[in-house]
């Protein structure tokens, strides 16, 4: 309370200097886990700087991290700026800013598609306000921000210099300003995971997919590709003794191209569950799979899930009608069987596959078809 009588001795100077052509729009940003401020300043051809702009608001309820609240005092700069610059009649390239934190500077520089969504949004918009502004580092003790971010009392404000005064540098030519810009971080927080191994190995799995809608022709292509590798590898080998499968297809060779399409439904529905099966540990409690009694089991060559109801001893292969392969057996199941109800498509299919969600995939199927 001692200081409220103190905030009317603090002056404040109406008057800036004419705007010219050498005359930069000087920005600073801080942030602390408190509240967050940006500042300007107008600097003249012969380093005089006057103080035009400052803005300091209370950081949200919301908890975020140190860096996204930088990211915020970044954005809340960015806005102001482009606000001056068009009253004062500034062009952007006469703008300069600047943030004492690297991360935000480093996200500044990165793609938008490899930035988490709040990361990118805020960065996209800093970006559409201030275009080709450059942004560059500043240590603490010479960021005016630094006192509304961590807040400062009107007698400390009253004899500050840094306030008034601006950076002592900011006078001086700009070829001795900071030039530091961006910090290459080994691992920089706010970045999306990498995914481009797992998305490249499924695009080759489900290549086939693309190029057959129909279950059955691409059971029997695929029956064809296995036969063909198993005879490629029988020519390479030195046993004399070695047989080559037959010129046609028999029943063995369809079940083995469908075990090797359960396998890939599994595979993209169940990536979890299969590998802690496969290194005989214990499913999670959140997985589908978790009242079940789950194997994993060898068929015509492929290790595929095996459940197994606590009541019912009916051995099933579950599946998510969400996979593509699983959808595309659903509709040629559906058309085999004449367009008959889901009810009626879910108990066939239910002898040997356990598909969650088949009864909405099947309805959406339905209402694909003038005849249903």
């Amino acid at each position: 309370m001692s200081e409220i009588a103190s905030i009317s001795e603090i002056p404040i100077s109406s008057y800036a200097q004419a705007v010219t052509s050498d005359t930069l729009l000087c920005g600073f940003c801080d942030s602390s886990n408190d509240a967050y401020a940006a500042v300007l300043y107008l600097r003249s051809s012969d380093g005089t700087c006057n103080l035009v702009f400052c803005r300091a608001r209370v950081c949200p309820l919301k908890q975020r991290t140190l860096p996204e609240m930088e990211l915020e005092a970044a954005k809340l700069l960015a806005l102001a700026t482009a606000h001056v610059a068009q009253a004062l009649q500034i062009p952007l390239s006469n703008c300069r800013c600047w943030s004492d934190s690297m991360i935000v500077l480093a996200w500044l520089k990165k793609p938008l598609q490899k930035l988490k969504v709040f990361v990118a949004n805020t960065v996209a918009l800093i970006n559409d306000c201030i275009t080709d502004v450059p942004w560059v580092h500043v240590d603490s003790a010479n960021n005016p921000a630094d006192l509304p971010s961590r807040g400062i009392s009107a007698s400390s404000l009253l004899s500050s210099k840094l306030w008034w005064n601006r950076p002592l540098w900011l006078s001086q030519p700009e070829q001795n300003w900071p030039r530091t810009t961006q910090l290459e971080m080994e691992h920089l927080p706010g970045m999306k995971k990498d995914k481009v191994e797992t998305l490249t190995t499924i695009g080759q799995e489900f290549k086939l997919l693309t190029l057959y809608s129909d279950y059955r022709k691409l059971t029997k292509i695929l029956a064809w590709m296995l036969k063909f590798v198993r005879n490629a590898r029988k020519s390479t080998s030195t046993d004399e003794t070695t047989t080559f499968d037959s010129p046609t297809l028999c029943f063995s060779d369809i079940q083995a191209a469908k075990m090797c399409l359960i396998l890939q439904q599994q595979k993209e529905s169940f990536p979890v569950e299969i590998d802690a099966l496969s290194h005989n540990k214990q499913i999670q409690h959140s997985s589908k799979l978790w009242e079940l009694c789950s194997t994993m089991k060898c068929h015509a060559g492929f290790n595929v899930i095996e459940s197994r109801g606590r009541v019912d001893s009916r051995v099933t292969m579950p599946q998510s009608a969400k996979c593509q392969l699983t959808k595309l057996m659903l509709q040629t199941k559906h058309e085999e069987l004449n367009h008959i109800g889901a009810s009626t498509v879910i108990g066939i299919t239910g002898q040997n596959h356990l598909i969650f969600g088949a009864k909405k995939e099947l309805k959406r199927i339905q209402r694909l078809y003038t005849t249903c």
